[in-house]
């Protein structure tokens, strides 16, 4: 009700809570924006700069200003975008089909003019690849090529592997000569030595996505500081669920 009736209420960061009065408990407070007053709704947590469509310090409705106003194209093309959260997967198709019956019956309005969405709304993945609004990305394609980088980058690694295990071998020929002349079946050296490298190799991988995780944590304000919200001179902050994601 707020939101459609244009109060000026906001909901701000809890850094810029701080920052203005040096705790997060201000909702009710004011706070000028472009020497507009208005009045805090709530505090929530910061947001990365890595989330760039959500990202924010202030939010405020969009009623209360003239963005609406900011349109062309006879009040057709604008400068907003909505972002919609879905409970799951399965309400996309939902969603779709609510947004073109929308789609429909906005355009049976008017006259010289279609409003057409190009395949949108889209989700994550899509939106991030998106570059231009009348063109739909080739996801197939763009997959291919993050699967193809993905194997270069796990098979360089399997070489390694294969090399340190052909050299472990060679080593241990006395020892596997022994196994068998005392009745070992080469099945069963062979379960052996798999069983032992598998082990080892899970090790290594487990240590290494630790080691990955506590170096992205320690240096993820330079790791991720090509973000397209870099110009706020603002170091994105990342978490362990932001990895893991």
């Amino acid at each position: 009700a707020q939101s459609e009736a244009g109060i000026p209420v906001a909901v701000i960061t809890e850094s810029v809570a701080r920052a203005l009065y040096g705790t997060v408990q201000v909702s009710g407070k004011a706070i000028h924006l472009n020497y507009a007053p208005f009045r805090i709704a709530g505090v929530v947590r910061d947001v990365s700069t890595l989330a760039t469509n959500a990202y924010a310090q202030v939010w405020i409705p969009y009623r209360s200003t003239d963005i609406d106003g900011m349109s062309w194209y006879k009040n057709i093309m604008g400068a907003m975008r909505v972002s919609m959260l879905a409970r799951s997967k399965n309400d996309f198709a939902a969603i779709r089909k609510e947004c073109e019956q929308l789609r429909l019956k906005y355009n049976a309005g008017l006259k010289d003019e279609e409003i057409a969405y190009r395949d949108q709304p889209d989700t994550q993945e899509v939106s991030a690849l998106r570059k231009w609004a009348n063109g739909s990305p080739d996801i197939k394609a763009e997959r291919n090529k993050r699967l193809l980088v993905y194997a270069i980058l796990l098979i360089i690694p399997a070489i390694n592997l294969s090399s340190m295990t052909q050299s472990r071998l060679r080593q241990r020929v006395a020892e596997i000569g022994v196994r068998r002349s005392f009745g070992s079946t080469r099945g069963n050296i062979m379960w052996q030595v798999l069983a032992e490298n598998l082990v080892l190799t899970c090790i290594a991988g487990l240590v290494g996505l630790l080691f990955c995780v506590l170096f992205a944590l320690a240096f993820g304000s330079t790791l991720f500081s090509a973000s397209t919200l870099m110009l706020l001179n603002e170091a994105p902050t990342v978490d362990v669920m932001m990895l893991m994601h």
